[in-house]
């Protein structure tokens, strides 16, 4: 009998050794929540030994966001950094931890160099400030500072260029330059202040938008070589500085994309008077047609812009005195 004893012993240990080495892998989600609670806190102790028990570093919450996009407080923050936290980690919309720390920022218009100082410990740490987002299958390129831009953000725009960002970052769409963003283009409010920075601070002012071809009822159409003029143009009002920064940057006036439109033609299609006048006003080319053989002033008696039609008839039969 004894010996029978002896023989379920290594049974019983077996089994117990299995829940003994079960309980922190079944306890770490807890454990996890914990730790993320804390860290929303800022509670550093609190945070310092839910990871010395076990907590992962890089722990997420129901929406994919890590410790570092939720914590609260530089402590925490700087601790996260130094202990491997995923300084580029993305939820699951393909937001970053970067992302996040500039988030609440977007909409002051003018925020503090120590409001911004947990991005710079970021970026300076590995944080990337243009990263492709990956949602699902799916991904797409992001700029942080097209973002800032969309949210006329002067200040957060010079932080992010002069930490790195690239004022002529191209993330493939053929309107997301972060010049064609500043003068008004692809529904981005226009903005002088950030328009004049980004010329100053190394923004091509040559740059046209990548050539594509579309499927139309009428076909394939090739759309695309449009410069920041064309898209100053799209919206209905904005400062007519904007045009004069272009035009002394030495961007093209006359610059006629896939289709032949020139910039005057595109403000004079959109019916943007203002922008229009302007144009004629820098000199831009009124003799010019496009693909269809049209000409700005063709263009302007189409639309009934009589004003506009009426200066370029000028142009084109100045009074002799």
């Amino acid at each position: 009998m004894v010996r029978q004893a002896h023989q379920k012993t290594p049974w019983k240990r077996w089994i117990l050794g299995i829940l003994v080495f079960s309980l922190p892998i079944l306890a770490s989600p807890e454990l996890d929540s914990e730790f993320l609670l804390a860290v929303k806190e800022g509670a550093l102790k609190k945070v310092e030994g839910f990871l010395s028990q076990g907590a992962k570093i890089d722990a997420k919450d129901g929406n994919g966001r890590t410790a570092l996009m939720v914590a609260s407080g530089e402590e925490v923050v700087e601790f996260l950094i130094k202990n491997g936290a995923n300084l580029n980690a993305q939820d699951q919309e393909g937001n970053s931890v970067l992302f996040y720390r500039l988030q609440p920022l977007l909409k002051v218009k003018v925020p503090d160099m120590d409001d911004l100082a947990e991005a710079k410990r970021l970026i300076e740490s590995g944080a990337q400030v243009e990263y492709a987002a990956r949602k699902g299958e799916e991904q797409h390129p992001v700029s942080l500072l097209n973002i800032a831009i969309r949210n006329k953000n002067l200040i957060l725009t010079k932080f992010l260029v002069e930490n790195g960002a690239n004022p002529n970052h191209d993330p493939g769409g053929p309107e997301e330059y972060p010049l064609f963003l500043a003068v008004g283009g692809a529904s981005s409010p226009p903005d002088l202040a950030i328009t004049e920075f980004l010329l100053n601070n190394g923004a091509k002012p040559v740059f046209t938008s990548r050539l594509k071809e579309i499927q139309t009822v009428e076909g394939v159409r090739q759309i695309g070589a449009r410069n920041a003029f064309h898209y100053a143009t799209e919206t209905l009002g904005s400062d007519p500085k904007i045009f004069d920064l272009l035009s002394k940057a030495g961007t093209n006036i006359n610059q006629r994309d896939a289709q032949g439109t020139t910039p005057l033609m595109e403000a004079i299609s959109r019916k943007n008077v203002g922008a229009a006048e302007k144009l004629l006003g820098l000199g831009a080319d009124v003799a010019l047609t496009d693909i269809q053989g049209k000409t700005a002033l063709d263009l302007a008696k189409e639309v009934q812009l009589e004003s506009v039609a009426r200066l370029i008839g000028e142009k084109l039969s100045p009074k002799v005195p």
